[in-house]
């Protein structure tokens, strides 16, 4: 007599594959949870540092930040970056605008004094530069005041 052959089909058994599909649905809708669950990155160093590098204002070759508004990305004379929208100096003759953060006042609430490059024609090579908005800056006689445009 023959013995009768037992088949044995490939594959896992039925409950495997249900705990399976479980662990896989499990992970499937935690992903977007875990991915939006997010710490944000806040940003190194002292307040007013949107744009890095940064250098003096160039008349010949702006450098530009985007946040927290379109402005010129410049050097503080404390080294510090510093975004802003209105840049003002003195045209020689005359003495230099500012010196310290305190001689830019008159220029706007929040001013701090910057450095220029020589091509600008500042008088000591520095400026007034206001925060953003820097929709309303004050001027002097002889003033020259720029803008990203």
């Amino acid at each position: 007599m023959d013995r009768p052959e037992t088949v044995q089909q490939a594959g896992i058994p039925r409950r495997r594959m249900l705990k399976r599909i479980g662990a896989g649905a499990a992970i499937a809708w935690t992903a977007p949870v875990l991915t939006s669950v997010r710490t944000p990155a806040w940003a190194q160093g002292s307040p007013g540092e949107p744009c890095s590098p940064c250098a003096p204002l160039d008349c010949n070759n702006f450098q530009f930040c985007q946040q927290p508004c379109f402005s010129f990305c410049v050097e503080r004379i404390n080294g510090h970056c510093f975004c802003s929208p209105a840049i003002g100096w003195n045209n020689p003759p005359g003495p230099p605008i500012c010196a310290s953060d305190s001689d830019c006042a008159f220029f706007a609430p929040g001013s701090v004094c910057v450095q220029i490059n020589p091509d600008c024609g500042a008088s000591g090579n520095v400026g007034c530069a206001a925060p953003c908005p820097g929709d309303k800056v004050g001027s002097r006689p002889g003033m020259k005041i720029v803008r990203p445009s």
